[in-house]
């Protein structure tokens, strides 16, 4: 990092320029538990060239919570909308040439998490710590936290560790564990 009055240039680089920049997993874990869908387009609303965005202003600002806004920035960061200053630790607006209707699609661990869960592949044998089980192509998966940490035993997990972000089973287990649990109706 060079600074200059008035100027920081960064450089930042990447072991394999195809990851791209949503945050090694980060981008898919908001775009997994992102429950409020408006939340992004609020957000979005609120871009205007700021060199800083302050995710508490504009929780409060738009009425929602601070995580809800963090995981818009980190989606608006994969869209190219929002880049992160690694220096200050905060998102600022920024526009990309980039095609923002591909973001799912470039994401395809993403859509089998949705499709695990869509199959009921997904069970939950033990809430704290993480103990589950995932039907997938065949095989069945176990996915457990281990000091803090979803491990699974499928090949994408062993060959990555965690480092390329979450496996769709880690994914699909991380979403089921946070949906509430169904109520059941009374006779």
């Amino acid at each position: 990092m060079l600074s200059f009055p008035g100027a920081r240039l960064t450089l930042a680089l990447s072991a394999e320029p195809w990851r791209g920049f949503s945050g090694e997993g980060q981008a898919l874990r908001a775009l997994m538990r992102m429950d409020d869908e408006r939340a992004v387009s609020q957000v979005r609303a609120q871009l205007n060239w700021q060199s800083v965005l302050d995710t508490g202003a504009l929780a409060t600002t738009l009425g929602l919570t601070a995580s809800s806004v963090e995981d818009s920035l980190r989606i608006l960061g994969a869209s190219g909308l929002v880049g992160f200053d690694v220096a200050q630790g905060r998102y600022f607006h920024r526009v990309l040439p980039f095609d923002l209707s591909s973001v799912e699609d470039m994401h395809p661990r993403l859509a089998d998490a949705r499709e695990l869960m869509v199959q009921g592949a997904v069970r939950v044998v033990n809430a704290s710590p993480i103990d589950a089980e995932v039907q997938s192509g065949g095989t069945v998966h176990s996915v457990r936290e281990i000091d803090g940490e979803l491990r699974c035993t499928c090949p994408w997990y062993a060959k990555h560790q965690g480092e390329r972000g979450p496996c769709k089973h880690v994914l699909a287990v991380e979403a089921t564990a946070a949906s509430p649990a169904p109520t059941e109706s009374a006779p």
